[in-house]
């Protein structure tokens, strides 16, 4: 039925069932990426620090650590990473961990869209 209003809901593609647009970059990727934006110490990096919970969004577990973390950064905002993704040059995205399996989710997915143009 979504297929047919065009609609692609986001569990399709990501994982879990309640994933935000932040999970097709995947785990690993996301935490990287929130890592280089905020210019997070290495002390302080989510990539090396953080559990993903294989049931929780990456956004939510982001929240979490910045709101628990001794760090001295601010406050998070989901904006910062997205900006400095769009910001940043095709070889330092395809540095971070997990951009490959980024690059083939959104594959999955354009070739859905693409199929309905």
């Amino acid at each position: 039925m979504f297929e047919r209003c065009h609609v692609f809901p986001l569990h399709k593609y990501a994982v879990p069932a309640t994933s935000t647009v932040e999970d097709l970059l995947g785990p690993r990727m996301y935490l990287a990426l929130t890592d280089d934006s905020y210019g997070l110490p290495r002390k302080y990096r989510l990539s090396r620090t953080v559990e993903q919970m294989p049931d929780e969004p990456v956004l939510k577990t982001v929240h979490n650590a910045f709101a628990t973390r001794q760090a001295k950064v601010a406050k998070f905002d989901p904006m910062i990473p997205a900006e400095y993704l769009f910001r940043s040059n095709h070889r330092r995205i395809e540095k971070l961990p997990g951009a490959d399996e980024a690059f083939a989710r959104f594959e999955t997915l354009f070739s859905g869209v693409n199929g309905i143009l």
